[in-house]
C-alpha cells in the first residue's frame, strides 16, 4: 500500500475540522443550487496535511484532501486555505458524480458555484497569493528579522515593538514546530499475528506510538506517530518485515507437517529471538533503551493531544504460551538470522520495491 505521511500539531486538528465544515458546505450549496439535479449525501473522507509537492490534491483513492504543509506556514490566511479546499472539494463532486477529471467546463463551473474564486478555478496558484502580509504576526517576523540589524538603535527599537505586539497577541512560540507526524502501516479486516508481531518490533525498534484504529467501513488501520524521520523508518522496517517474513512463513509451511495455530507460534518466536536484540541490557544499549522510550512517551502524549485514539497496540505474551511449539521454534531460528538491511527485492522483476 501507499504510505502517506500526515502532520499534526498545536492547532492543527482544530484546523482540519474547519476546513471539514467548509467542504459541508459546499456541498450543501451544491446540491441546492447545481443544474445536475444529483443530490450528494457523502462528504470527503478526511482532511490531511502532508509533504506533496502540490499546494492541494484530491485523492479519489480514498476521497481523502491532501494539503501540503507548506500552508502550516504561520503567514498563510484562512481565506487562502478554504479556497484550496473549496477547489478540492470541486474535483470530488466532479470525478465521483460527473465523470469529469481534471480542470474542464464542470469543474470551473461546480468551483464556481461553491464558492471559490476565479483565481482557484485553474490549474495552478502561487503561494504568494496566500500570504497575509498585513497580519500582525507577520509584522512580529520582520521585527524580529529587523532587530539582528548590526545598527544598535534600529535593533534596540525592532526589539521593542516586536515584544509590545507579542505581548498585545499574548504569543510565546512565533512559530510552532512541535509537530508530531503520523501514517497508517496496514489496512485491514483482521489484524493476525503477523501484523501484531511486526508492530511490536516496528515499535521496539523506531520508538514510535503505535495504535489500532476502527473504520466505518469495517476495517482496522494500523498507525504509528513520532518524528518525521521515526516515521519513515516504521514505514520502512514495516514493509521489510512484512515482504521478508511472509517468505519465511511460507516456506515452513511447504516443508513441515505441523498444525494448528502455526501462525501465532511462528511469529511469537520471531518477535522472542528478534526483540532480544534491541533490548539487550549492556552498558551500551541500556542507556539508547532508556532515551527510545522517553521518545516514545513524548510520541504518546503528543498523539493523545492531537489526535483522537481508538486503542493501544500493546504486547499480549501471554498467547505465547498456547501457541504451537515446532512453529515457536522455527520462528525463534527465523528471527535469529533476519537482519534489516538496505533494500527488499522482490521475485517479481515488475514489482521490485526498495525503501531508502
Amino acid at each position: 500500500m501507499e504510505h502517506i505521511i500526515e502532520t499534526y500539531g498545536e492547532g492543527t486538528k482544530q484546523l482540519i475540522d474547519i476546513l471539514k465544515r467548509t467542504v459541508k458546505i459546499a456541498i450543501t450549496c451544491f446540491n441546492k443550487y447545481n443544474d445536475y439535479y444529483y443530490y450528494i449525501a457523502e462528504e470527503i473522507e478526511n482532511i490531511l496535511f502532508t509533504e506533496i509537492k502540490e499546494l492541494g490534491l484530491f485523492d479519489p483513492n480514498t476521497d481523502n484532501i491532501l494539503l501540503s504543509n507548506a500552508l502550516l506556514d504561520s503567514e498563510i490566511s484562512m481565506e487562502f486555505l478554504n479556497s484550496i479546499v473549496l477547489h478540492e472539494t470541486a474535483h470530488f463532486i466532479c470525478i465521483n458524480h460527473l465523470d469529469e477529471i481534471g480542470h474542464g467546463p464542470k469543474f470551473r463551473n461546480v468551483a464556481t458555484l461553491i464558492g471559490a474564486p476565479q483565481e482557484f478555478t485553474k490549474t495552478k496558484v502561487s503561494l504568494d497569493l496566500g500570504r497575509d502580509t498585513s497580519s500582525q504576526l507577520s509584522k512580529i517576523k520582520k521585527l524580529l528579522a529587523l532587530s539582528e540589524s548590526s545598527n544598535p538603535n534600529e535593533s534596540h527599537s525592532a526589539l521593542l515593538k516586536a515584544r509590545t505586539l507579542m505581548a498585545e497577541m499574548n504569543i510565546k512560540n512565533i512559530v510552532d514546530k512541535d509537530f508530531i507526524f503520523a501514517s497508517t502501516l496496514s489496512e485491514t479486516r483482521r489484524m493476525n499475528a503477523k501484523i501484531k508481531i511486526i508492530s511490536y518490533l516496528v515499535r521496539d525498534i523506531a520508538g514510535v506510538y503505535l495504535i489500532k484504529e476502527h473504520t466505518d467501513y469495517g476495517t482496522t488501520n494500523l498507525r504509528c506517530y513520532g518524528t518525521k524521520s521515526q516515521v519513515e523508518i516504521a514505514i520502512y522496517i514495516y514493509e521489510y518485515l512484512n515482504y521478508t517474513l511472509e517468505k519465511e512463513y511460507k516456506i515452513f509451511k511447504e516443508t513441515s507437517n505441523v498444525a494448528g495455530r502455526t501462525l501465532e507460534g511462528f511469529y511469537y518466536g520471531i518477535y522472542n529471538e528478534m526483540s532480544s536484540k534491541f533490548n539487550s541490557k549492556d552498558a551500551n544499549t541500556d542507556s539508547s533503551s532508556t532515551a527510545l522510550e522517553i521518545i516514545r512517551n513524548d510520541n504518546e502524549d503528543k498523539a493523545l493531544k492531537y489526535y483522537f485514539l481508538d486503542s493501544k497496540i500493546t504486547t499480549t505474551s501471554s498467547r505465547m504460551r498456547h501457541t504451537n511449539r515446532e512453529a515457536f521454534e522455527k520462528g525463534k531460528e527465523v528471527g535469529k538470522r533476519t537482519s534489516i538491511h538496505g533494500a527488499i527485492n522482490k521475485d517479481d522483476s515488475k514489482n521490485k520495491l526498495f525503501i531508502k
